[in-house]
Parts: C-alpha cells; sequence; structure tokens
C-alpha cells in the first residue's frame, strides 16, 4: 500500500513495506560546496551527506549514522555513484541487517541538487520465523529413516529405504 502526502515543492510517499520517500520536484539546491556531481571525490560526496545527515537527522533517526558510498560504471565507463547511510548501532549481526535493510539514500540530479531523501526499513515490515539449520541430503535421509522428519508423515508408521526416491529440502516460510 501507499501513503502520498503533498508539499509545496514536492510529495512524501509512505509504503507498507517500510520505505519513505520524500521527493523534491526541482531538486533541493544545497550551498555549493555540498552539491555532488559525477566527478565529486569520496572525501566531497561524504561532507555532502554529512552535511545532509545533520540537517535531516529528525528525518534519519540514525544513532550512529555509517557513510557507505558506491560507484558502479556504465558500459561507456562513466562512473555511477551512489551515497547510503546506515546504523552502525548494535552487535555485527544487527549492523548487516542495517546495512542491507535498514538505510538511507540521497541522490543528487546531473545539476548536484538533492533529488528526495529515502529511508528505508525493510525490517519494519518482516517476520523473524527462526533459524533454519542447513544439513545434506543424506543427513536428512538418515534422519527419515529413524523417524526424526516424520512432522509431515505421521500417517506411515516406518520409512524404509526403498520408499525414498529422491531429496529436496525445502524450508517452507
Amino acid at each position: 500500500y501507499l501513503l502520498k502526502a503533498t508539499f509545496f515543492g514536492g510529495y512524501i510517499n509512505v509504503y507498507g513495506n517500510g520505505e519513505v520517500t520524500v521527493f523534491f520536484e526541482d531538486g533541493l539546491k544545497l550551498p555549493a560546496k555540498y552539491q555532488i556531481s559525477a566527478s565529486s571525490t569520496q572525501e566531497e560526496q561524504r561532507a555532502s551527506i554529512a552535511y545532509i545527515m545533520e540537517k535531516y537527522a529528525d528525518f534519519f533517526r540514525m544513532e550512529q549514522p555509517q557513510i557507505a558510498l558506491h560507484t558502479d560504471y556504465t558500459y561507456q565507463y562513466r562512473p555511477i555513484s551512489t551515497q547510503q547511510l546506515y546504523d552502525q548501532t548494535g552487535d555485527s549481526l544487527q549492523q548487516i541487517l542495517n546495512y542491507n535493510f535498514s538505510y538511507a539514500q540521497a541522490p543528487f540530479d546531473e545539476n548536484g541538487n538533492l533529488l528526495l531523501l529515502r529511508k528505508i526499513n525493510f525490517l519494519a515490515a518482516a517476520q523473524y520465523l527462526g533459524d533454519y539449520p542447513l544439513i545434506s541430503p543424506e543427513d536428512a535421509r538418515n534422519q527419515l529413516l529413524s523417524g526424526n522428519l516424520t512432522d509431515e508423515l505421521q500417517r506411515i508408521d516406518t520409512i524404509t529405504p526403498d520408499m525414498i526416491a529422491g531429496s529436496d529440502l525445502i524450508y517452507l516460510t
């Protein structure tokens, strides 16, 4: 689902998956020293993102913001840089989850104007289902023959090797 609110100069989209995006229709002009272009150095990008993080701290709500810079290249070997913020609080697992599923972006247009602010928190819409142990097909076969994997097969008293034609390990969610 989507909730959309408009304001003078832009609009805000709030999505059901945990994403909130503030769009600036004509881009938001920043002070010249914080504008990012294709030729900006990593230091200039870091300074711009730090400025945006400080200016919009209430929107991002991160205790220990960490800047991650990425550069990909087009087929014409032109760099495409993206800047990402994530919260570096918590243990290693929480930091990995934040980096991948709960982060912020602030992309710029070709004139150095801020296009939007995006806060992604897919973890807000996720449900922890538990840790799934990974076992080999041989281990699964042995456990099935010993009667340990029979939740779905309760109507069968005994499972014999000749009843097993093959195996596929599927984890249901």
